[in-house]
């Protein structure tokens, strides 16, 4: 993923603040975002890179929105177990 593609930092890690520079910051977002299944990406991306709105997202997908909201929350959370499991690698 390139640096484009991850406007959302803040987003993902609103609950775990990061510790390092902003540069180490993207570079361990990309790392994160590569470990993730490719459906969380891609509902995280709409979400965040694309900025489309639960109800947007649910249409596109066919699903409800209560559905997107929990597949979003869900994927946030995968991605911030992925990046304390890298942190802690390191």
């Amino acid at each position: 993923a390139s640096l484009e593609e991850l406007p959302f930092l803040p987003i993902l890690v609103e609950e775990a603040p990061w510790q390092e520079a902003p540069s180490d910051n993207m570079g361990q977002l990309a790392r994160v975002l590569e470990q993730i299944p490719e459906e969380d990406k891609g509902i995280l991306f709409m979400k965040y890179r694309d900025n489309l709105s639960i109800k947007e997202i649910a249409s596109a997908l066919d699903k409800s929105e209560s559905a997107v909201k929990m597949r979003i929350k869900r994927a946030k959370a995968k991605a911030r177990e992925r990046r304390a499991e890298l942190i802690s690698a390191d």
